[in-house]
């Protein structure tokens, strides 16, 4: 233990991880800001509540009849731009629900032809567990206003992968080589830890200090879009997001992709 906090301690004394940190978090919060729009997200949030939830035929008639209407002359303002976004958001998710039926109806082709044959390729193997995979993540059966999650989510496949790549590099490029480069290698590795413990104690060191970093940044891009954008469908699922995972094979809800997203950035 006492070795894994020495070597912490080398690690994080490192002014470059701190400056490059600062660095990246004031990048985030300069686009954040400057793409951020309070008035517009109010408007988007009261249509939201207004014809959101479940998609009803109603809806459906409502959706149609805004994104059909003849086009304006002058600029839209902010409650034409919140009900096209909702309206946009019930078409596309009837779109898909046509798309899913269509798809139901050839994939029920295919396994009646692969029905009863001994060989089965492995492409045709693959056809089929994509339509298992299809079947249990169908289509979105609800819109929500989901621009906070919609930008946590994003944040890490635009940029949080660059950031926490940058700051392992910066922070673990010296690890093995600082006692190469002060001589004092074979002064540590003839000690009575010995050579095993000691890069035993470097590997943990800087398995700690990826998951901290990913963690501060993380928490940083969370607690941002939570006070601004609210945390509202945390428990609808992923396929809800349709402007980032409307074909997604992954059928769990929102925060239980958020959460497999984070630890694969921390063990990636």
């Amino acid at each position: 233990m006492q070795l894994i906090k020495y070597e912490l301690y080398k690690i994080f004394s490192q002014k470059v991880v701190y400056i490059a940190l600062s660095v990246f978090i004031l990048f985030y919060c300069l686009h954040f800001f400057g793409a951020l729009n309070v008035a517009l997200e109010k408007k988007k949030k009261l249509f939201y509540e207004q014809f959101g939830g479940n998609i009803t035929e109603e809806k459906i008639a409502w959706a149609r009849q805004v994104l059909e209407a003849p086009p304006r002359k002058q600029p839209m303002n902010e409650d034409l731009i919140a009900q096209n976004s909702v309206a946009t958001d019930i078409v596309n998710a009837v779109n898909l629900k046509e798309q899913y039926e269509q798809f139901l109806k050839e994939s029920a082709k295919k396994v009646e032809r692969l029905k009863g044959k001994e060989n089965v390729s492995a492409l045709q193997k693959a056809e089929l567990k994509e339509i298992e995979v299809w079947k249990k993540v169908e289509y979105p059966k609800s819109v929500y206003y989901l621009n906070g999650w919609k930008n946590i989510i994003q944040y890490m496949n635009e940029v949080g992968y660059f950031f926490v790549g940058a700051l392992t590099i910066l922070g673990l490029s010296n690890v093995f080589s600082h006692e190469y480069s002060t001589r004092m290698d074979s002064l540590i590795f003839s000690s009575r830890y010995g050579r095993r413990k000691i890069v035993l104690a470097k590997i943990a060191a800087a398995a700690v200090f990826c998951t901290v970093i990913n963690a501060l940044l993380a928490c940083v891009v969370f607690s941002l879009n939570g006070y601004c954008y609210g945390l509202s469908g945390w428990n609808q699922p992923l396929v809800t997001l349709l402007d980032l995972f409307s074909s997604t094979g992954f059928d769990g809800p929102i925060w239980a992709f958020y959460l497999k997203q984070q630890l694969y950035a921390t063990l990636g």
